[in-house]
């Protein structure tokens, strides 16, 4: 007997980042399993990701594509210009609600973000991804990056950069 599927109204779109998001944040970096493919990353209090927050809502050269179900933001698509120009950007992604991982929505925001970046000029997008974080490897190989490098950060941790040309 086949399994019913559950449907979820999935809702992509840019918006400004907003602080009042600061307690989703806290909880999931705050998550072991979440943050472990994400960086050497270490538990952060409420002050430490209320700065980060508000630092990153000012950034002009950030962009925020979240990722909402049903009305609760779930994750995000982060493009980060890397000059002036915006021909080029960074690109990172979190799923922060574990209960809809494995469900395709990272795909989708991705390409989200790939029609973004085209419909904005943009010429290339970079991704670095730490090598244990295999469900992003496995991702970003699909959507056809190319593999351009191997850096080590100041910690040892070792991520893959990742290219993908517009």
């Amino acid at each position: 007997m086949r399994q019913q599927e559950e449907l979820f109204l999935i809702v992509i779109k840019y918006s400004k980042f907003n602080p009042s998001k600061i307690l989703n944040y806290f909880k999931w970096f705050n998550d072991t399993n979440v943050v472990f493919g994400l960086s050497p990353y270490t538990p952060q209090g409420m002050f430490s990701i209320a700065r980060w927050s508000i630092s990153v809502w000012l950034n002009k050269h950030k962009k925020y594509l979240f990722i909402n179900c049903d009305g609760l933001t779930i994750g995000h698509v982060r493009l980060t210009y890397k000059n002036d120009k915006k021909e080029e950007g960074e690109i990172g992604l979190v799923i922060g609600e574990k209960e809809f991982w494995n469900r395709g929505i990272g795909r989708m925001s991705i390409l989200e973000i790939i029609e973004f970046a085209k419909k904005n000029k943009l010429k290339k997008l970079i991704a670095r991804i730490y090598d244990n974080n295999i469900a992003s490897i496995s991702l970003f190989n699909s959507l056809v990056f190319k593999p351009v490098g191997l850096k080590t950060t100041w910690d040892d941790k070792c991520f893959l950069h990742y290219e993908y040309k517009i």
